[in-house]
């Protein structure tokens, strides 16, 4: 039914938007979707059984246009349920229902999954929901990551919206029967329930940002192209886990201090996750980072305070801190101290990376080490890339994230303007502290440039962008390159150009990070 009658005029009082109207036609999802300001000019959004038209108030959303227009022809509720408290006040509601146009059809209410033939069979069939703010490289197994804008609104990232790298299909886990057994050599396996582990060890905390491997592979594309998921910069993310010491449960299991890099080289993690043939996924770690009071390694149940959702490793993950984040196994069922390092595909031919001139006919996936540690890495995640500015603005305004491995901090974020013959430094933001070297999470910058200097070093569209050119700001749209790099507590600072860490798999990309935006000389 295409009924275009509103009922913008009135503010409708009530406990709770989105209740069915009797007084208002009803819309199929499918033409919801239709309005995203793409397809259709008019910007619809659902909440519970209501359906609304938002186009006039894009503009005057209090978190921005480009946040609001993430829910563009889909339902906002996920997005409330992240945003609680602005979304759960009266004046809120009633601002909403006086956007009503119209409800849900009945047939569409609670989005009732559509189940086809043989998907009892299908191994992705136990997926749990995600959210839909996330952008989708794969669906089975799920790889998404988050809009970059989004991961700057706070240092800690919301479950619902941290990056979601699964290799295998999410295994349904039975708390009741689930147990975690933990091998040494020469002793008697251990066997842990979940309840054991929190009884049984400390409880201790860690924030650490955990990194894909692939994030910014995008950038390496640019230069060649690289096997892998298209990752672009937000395949990072960052919590606070809480859970119990890997080196407690080994002493416990009978590993000596003694056997540590004597006899026994590294740790390994065994997942639920499983392929039709039965595989698990697995990794593993050196001792000296698992055994290492200060190394903060933990087999983590919790996530920024609840259980660990099912798609981030639930019930128990372990959190490897300024490590690679494929280290970090989901789902842990096993551990194991060994003499050698995890048999897994992932461990013995993935996640490791070779020299620019290496290809798919000469390579040798066993003679390259596997990566542990992530080099010093930084983006900008504000603006958006192509994002049109007005070159009649005073300031433009960059935000971003800097990150390094191995528990280094970072000491500096430069930001230039004309492909790097010069810089200026970004404003470290506030976080807490840590101690030396024991610093496994994200710092989040800003730096705000002005204009001026920017329009020295626009390129005229159609052109080339190096970064480099004088070219004077002309009429229509130009280009302008704005770039950021790192430099950790090591002193160890991105490399210029993305040719020089190109690799066959598209890992590490750590290269400067650019981002080209339009100037426009609309006001």
């Amino acid at each position: 039914m295409i009924n275009k009658q509103t009922n913008n005029e009135a503010s409708v009082s009530m406990e709770q938007p989105g209740a069915p109207r009797e007084d208002l036609p009803t819309y199929r999802k499918e033409e919801v979707a239709q309005h995203d300001g793409k397809r259709q000019e008019r910007v619809w959004v659902t909440y519970r059984d209501g359906v609304y038209d938002i186009t006039e108030f894009l503009q005057a959303h209090p978190g921005g246009q480009e946040k609001i227009g993430l829910a563009a022809g889909k339902a906002v509720d996920p997005f409330w349920k992240i945003y609680r408290e602005p979304h759960q006040k009266q004046s809120t509601w009633d601002m909403l229902e006086s956007m009503r146009i119209g409800n849900v059809d009945p047939r569409d209410r609670n989005d009732p999954s559509q189940a086809g033939e043989g998907e009892e069979n299908d191994p992705f069939a136990n997926e749990p929901e995600r959210h839909p703010a996330l952008e989708m490289h794969s669906q089975k197994p799920c790889n998404a990551e988050a809009p970059a804008t989004l991961l700057l609104d706070s240092f800690i990232t919301p479950n619902e919206l941290f990056f979601v790298r699964n290799h295998l299909p999410v295994p349904k886990v039975d708390l009741d029967t689930y147990r975690l057994l933990v091998e040494v050599p020469g002793k008697e396996p251990k066997s842990f329930t979940l309840d054991e582990l929190k009884e049984s060890f400390e409880k201790v905390e860690v924030v650490a940002t955990l990194q894909c491997a692939g994030n910014r592979r995008v950038d390496l594309d640019k230069a060649k192209p690289a096997k892998g998921l298209p990752w672009r910069t937000a395949a990072v993310s960052t919590a606070q886990w809480t859970g119990v010491r890997l080196r407690d449960v080994l002493l416990a299991a009978g590993l000596s201090e003694k056997e540590v890099d004597e006899t026994i080289h590294h740790i390994q993690f065994e997942g639920m996750d499983s392929d039709p043939s039965g595989d698990c996924y697995g990794a593993s770690i050196p001792v000296g980072k698992a055994m290492d009071p200060r190394g903060d390694v933990i087999l983590a149940y919790q996530m920024n305070g609840d259980s660990i959702p099912a798609d981030h490793g639930g019930p128990l993950r372990a959190i490897v801190p300024g490590v690679v984040g494929a280290r970090n196994v989901k789902w842990v069922q096993r551990v194991v101290a060994s003499d050698e390092e995890s048999h897994s595909f992932w461990q013995r031919q993935d996640y490791k990376i070779f020299p620019p001139h290496v290809n798919w006919d000469n390579v040798s996936q066993h003679t390259a080490p596997s990566i542990q540690e992530t080099p010093v890495q930084s983006a900008i995640l504000q603006p958006s890339p192509g994002a049109k500015v007005s070159k009649w603005d005073d300031e433009l305004e960059l935000k971003g994230f800097a990150l390094s491995g191995g528990g280094r901090s970072i000491h500096r974020v430069d930001i230039s303007v004309d492909g790097g013959k010069s810089w200026t430094q970004a404003e470290l933001l506030p976080r807490p502290q840590v101690s030396h070297n024991r610093d496994w999470a994200w710092t989040l910058w800003s730096a705000t440039l002005k204009m001026e200097d920017v329009k020295k070093h626009v390129v005229p569209e159609g052109e080339a962008n190096s970064g480099s050119s004088d070219a004077q700001l002309g009429d229509g749209v130009n280009k302008a390159a704005v770039i950021c790099r790192a430099v950790d507590s090591s002193g160890n600072v991105q490399p210029e150009h993305p040719e020089s860490v190109w690799n066959l798999r598209g890992l590490l990309c750590n290269s400067w990070h650019q981002v080209e935006i339009c100037i426009s000389d609309e006001g």
